[in-house]
């Protein structure tokens, strides 16, 4: 650009060199101020995601001149678009520099994945779940969603009682459904799974015998366990052995069935089926209970007391043991003055623990006939009613307790309140004085 071409006039002998220099300057300054870009931005156009060895095209905005560089670039590449091909599966990442009269104006950079074109033929992009469908219960199962090699997915887990993750792998004891959903941050794919996780061994002690409590003689009877297990094994009097869910008997005593589920995990639960006959019994007088409480039995097992003999009290703790779930004794006396004397801390369980023990030893004495030396009966009546919300007997209140027990679960403090009542004479009607 010509100085006449400004419209400025130089007279030749009126103006200083000084004056000449700074009009060249301004004017200069000018012509390029004009020819830059009224707002420098940088933008690669192009592909985010492509297959493996496919070619693909970057383009920067029109109006500058250009520097890239970046994986498969050649050095000194000006030109606005460039072309590239044949890369193995990875993240390319290419930055361009945007220049105007050699000066740089701003600059950019753009991330092609090869080899991460979105569809159910690629690991990343396909959702599956690994981990156990099946545990135990108390156990931690881990399950992962699929990995993401280059860190370009997303993972949005949730499941049963409001669990919710963003990692890939995730550990949880509780059974139900866990679904996942991943995202590719760079292409927006989503995909979504899910994954069932059962917990065996749940619900084991829930095992009950539905049938009649009495029956006339010579009248068979029919009784079931508990539906759903995948084998049955019951014992009854004088041998009775079966393997089927129901069983048809006519004789007095008790029934025992085990039971295991499909996971093999095994639950045992007691029947006892009593005789009547057809008289009227309406009016028979019933013998009163005569309970002993917990301080009483425990006395007796460690000598303190003498009314029980050593051949009775060994008889009443096998007969506990036998009757309940919750004890396992392979030295009947020691189990029993174990049981009535639990290792500190004192937790309701244990306590609960410990007045099933002592409602159990006045249900056995009651069935020896064991009697005081002063003769006086010692024990429960099993029938006894109760206004127990749960039990409407003693029996049923003794089995209730040895279920909450094999679970683990449930009110003990209410249930150690009921059966120290119960051992110490209260709310069971009349009892005998000691």
């Amino acid at each position: 650009m010509s100085i006449l071409a400004t419209g400025v006039r130089i007279r030749r002998g009126r103006t200083s060199p000084a004056l000449a220099l700074l009009v060249l300057l301004v004017v200069a300054t000018f012509a390029f101020v004009s020819a830059l870009p009224a707002s420098a931005q940088c933008t690669i156009s192009g592909p985010n995601d492509v297959e493996e060895g496919a070619g693909y095209t970057l383009c920067g905005p029109t109006g500058y001149t250009y520097r890239w560089s970046g994986p498969g670039v050649a050095s000194g590449v000006t030109a606005r678009c460039i072309t590239l091909s044949g890369r193995s599966t990875g993240i390319y990442e290419y930055t361009l520099a945007l220049y105007s009269g050699g000066v740089l104006q701003d600059r950019c950079t753009h991330a092609v994945s090869v080899g991460k074109t979105p569809g159910p033929g690629r690991p990343e992009d396909t959702c599956t779940i690994t981990g156990p469908t099946v545990i135990e219960s108390g156990q931690t199962a881990e399950l992962c969603g699929p990995q993401s090699t280059y860190q370009m997915h997303t993972y949005s887990w949730t499941g049963p009682g409001g669990f919710a993750s963003g990692s890939r792998c995730i550990s949880v004891t509780q059974a139900g459904v866990y679904s996942l959903t991943t995202s590719n941050q760079l292409s927006g794919h989503q995909r979504a799974c899910s994954q069932r996780v059962e917990v065996r061994g749940v619900g084991v002690g829930d095992c009950t015998i539905n049938g009649p409590e009495t029956f006339e003689p010579g009248t068979p009877v029919r009784l079931c366990g508990p539906s759903g297990a995948s084998s049955y094994r019951w014992t009854g009097p004088q041998g009775f052995v079966s393997n089927t869910s129901c069983i048809t008997v006519s004789r007095e005593g008790s029934y025992t069935v085990i039971i295991t589920d499909r996971y093999g995990a095994t639950s045992r639960c007691a029947h006892f089926l009593d005789s009547v006959q057809g008289s009227d019994d309406s009016e028979e007088v019933l013998a009163e209970n005569c309970p002993r409480n917990h301080a009483f039995w425990s006395g007796v097992c460690r000598g303190s007391r003498t009314d029980v003999s050593a051949a009775e009290l060994l008889s009443i703790a096998r007969l506990v043991d036998e009757r309940a779930q919750a004890f396992n004794w392979t030295n009947d006396v020691n189990g029993l003055s174990q049981a009535l004397r639990p290792a500190s801390p004192l937790t309701q369980r244990k306590q609960a623990m410990r007045q099933l023990a002592t409602l159990l030893a006045n249900l056995a004495a009651a069935e020896l006939g064991i009697t005081a030396q002063n003769g006086q009966t010692i024990g429960l009546d099993a029938e006894t009613p109760l206004t127990s919300q749960n039990a409407q007997t003693i029996g049923e209140l003794a089995a209730l307790v040895d279920r909450m027990i094999v679970r683990g679960r449930g009110s003990f403090a209410t249930a150690n309140r009921t059966m120290q009542a119960v051992n110490g004479g209260r709310g069971i009607g009349p009892v005998c004085n000691e």
